[in-house]
C-alpha cells in the first residue's frame, strides 16, 4: 500500500483481505498485528509510512475479530513508537469486549 494511507485505504483493503478469508473457507486465524503502521513510527521506511492512528485499530479488530468470528492467534509484532501501542493494542481487542459483555 502507498505511504500516507489513512484509515479509509486501510479499511478497504483490510475489507478485501476479510472477504478472501471468508470464501477460502479458513477454520482459522493468525493475525500478525504489525503496529508500524502507526503515524510517526520511527522504524517505518518513510516512503512506505501509514498514517493510521490507535483508534483506527478498533476497525481492524472488528473487522477481523468479530467480522470473521473464527478462533484467532493475534501476535503482536512490530510498532516501535512505544506511546502508541499500548492504546493501539487495546483498541484492536475493544470490538470484542464488548461484543462479549452483551
Amino acid at each position: 500500500m502507498a505511504g500516507g494511507t489513512d484509515w479509509w485505504g486501510y479499511k478497504a483493503a483490510l475489507e478485501r483481505v476479510v472477504k478472501a478469508v471468508r470464501d477460502f473457507g479458513a477454520q482459522a486465524l493468525v493475525v500478525s498485528l504489525g503496529l508500524d503502521t502507526m503515524r510517526g513510527d520511527p522504524v517505518a521506511f518513510p516512503a512506505s509510512r501509514f498514517s493510521l492512528v490507535p483508534g483506527d485499530c478498533g476497525g481492524m479488530g472488528a473487522l477481523l475479530l468479530n467480522g470473521l468470528a473464527l478462533p484467532t492467534v493475534v501476535v503482536q509484532e512490530g510498532g516501535y513508537e512505544l506511546s502508541l501501542v499500548p492504546d493501539a493494542v487495546a483498541n484492536f481487542f475493544a470490538p470484542v469486549v464488548e461484543a462479549s459483555r452483551m
